[in-house]
């Protein structure tokens, strides 16, 4: 993995701001979703980078469903040891926020990329297609 810039250099992240004194989160944005919002971040210790899901705790304290939901992801996230899987390196609460931290995915997202290039070829097909099915295959077998 690519080596951080170091904590305090900001460059083309723009604002950030320590999440407790094991990570920093930039303001970059990696995607978003209807649960909340993906930033990029770096441990501060190691240097490696890591993007940071951060929820709104108060509507997932106040919806069960919702509670139970990030709960079993959290649980089974945690598990799986895969390298076509993005893990879930740990989980930080914080005053009205919850912060997964996870490995960074550094080519994106394949959707994303495929949206942009279009067809993708046969060859390189293969390999993502053997990739996910690889990554299905560890998971049904947990």
């Amino acid at each position: 993995m690519e080596a951080a810039a170091p904590v305090g250099v900001v460059g083309a992240e723009e604002a950030s701001f320590a999440l407790n004194e094991k990570y920093r989160v930039f303001n970059r944005v990696l995607g978003s979703g209807q649960a909340g919002v993906v930033r990029h971040g770096v441990d501060v210790a190691s240097g490696e980078q890591v993007a940071i899901k951060v929820l709104d705790r108060t509507h997932t304290e106040r919806d069960a469903k919702r509670r139970e939901s990030l709960r079993r992801e959290i649980s089974v996230s945690m598990r799986l040891q895969h390298e076509n899987i993005i893990r879930l390196l740990d989980v930080v609460v914080s005053g009205d926020r919850i912060h997964l931290v996870m490995e960074i995915a550094r080519g994106g997202e394949l959707f994303a990329a495929v949206q942009q290039r279009g067809a993708v070829p046969e060859d390189e097909s293969r390999v993502y297609f053997t990739q996910l099915i690889s990554a299905v295959q560890y998971c049904h077998s947990q």
